[in-house]
């Protein structure tokens, strides 16, 4: 991975605090390892991310795996990727604003971006062309690629063509009973779902048990890849919304594998009511 004097900046607070420490991505390291820390801002800035470098694939073994932490690993992937130097000069075609990115609490918001693009691009792009996570996690880096409007100039077209795709399907005289049924039973699973159990204080819910919850509706039993769905959104006048929540670690393999990236998907019109 090529190194970018960028990727030692994460916050203007961070770098008055730390300017002077010789270690600085060591400052906070107790916030990223407790629980009861984690969730606090540090007294003197914001906690940085840690960053390791990929171990030689030769050293990777059954037992080494559960031990690695990929949210680490992908730090500051985003420069390497084409979509991301390419974003700021794309002519953007869809207008991008039904997304929040949370968490951590003590994480800026403009680097939880950071991190979620890393995090994004390191599973599309990065180690796991080898394909050594889960399938699922693929198909959500896809879908909040395109969500939050990270493309190159090809792929904004593209997107914007599917977007129109999906409005003529759906207002159109000759609907298309596929998106119809996936929007409306998506729109009705989060108005009307007796589990209460499933929701967030917030009223949003994960978008893996929404799609549990679709059962024949599910999207990707509907054939849509997660850029697809995202188009589908965009196009849905239900008023959806998706939370983001980052993870400050991501085990994959460990026996209770974790995950980078925690996706809600919420109604805003239920919000107020």
């Amino acid at each position: 991975m090529s190194s970018s004097n960028r990727c030692d900046r994460t916050s203007a607070a961070e770098d008055q605090a730390t300017a002077s420490s010789s270690n600085q991505r060591q400052e906070f390291r107790d916030s990223q390892y407790d629980d009861e820390e984690r969730h606090r801002s540090p007294s003197g800035g914001y906690a940085r991310r840690k960053r390791e470098e990929l171990p030689p694939r030769s050293k990777r073994t059954w037992d080494t795996l559960p031990y690695e932490d990929h949210m680490a690993f992908s730090e500051c992937f985003r420069y390497e990727t084409e979509w991301f130097q390419a974003h700021e000069r794309v002519r953007k075609k869809r207008a991008r604003g039904m997304h929040a990115v949370m968490g951590p609490n003590n994480m800026t918001g403009f680097d939880r971006h950071q991190m979620c693009m890393d995090v994004i691009s390191w599973i599309l792009e990065g180690d796991s062309k080898k394909r050594e996570y889960d399938e699922a996690i693929y198909w959500l880096a896809e879908f909040l690629k395109y969500l939050l409007g990270y493309a190159t100039q090809e792929e904004e077209d593209w997107f914007d063509a599917e977007c129109s795709r999906f409005y003529i399907d759906l207002t159109g005289p000759r609907k298309s009973r596929n998106f119809i049924s996936c929007s409306k039973a998506s729109s009705a699973i989060l108005r009307h779902e007796k589990k209460a159990y499933l929701f967030s204080p917030s009223g949003s819910m994960n978008i893996a048990d929404v799609f549990d919850q679709l059962e024949g509706n599910n999207p990707k039993r509907r054939g849509l890849s997660g850029a697809q769905f995202a188009a589908l959104l965009c196009n849905n006048r239900q008023g959806f919304c998706v939370e983001i929540y980052m993870q400050w670690e991501w085990y994959p393999f460990s026996a209770a594998a974790t995950y980078p990236v925690l996706s809600m998907l919420d109604l805003d019109a239920l919000k107020g009511t």
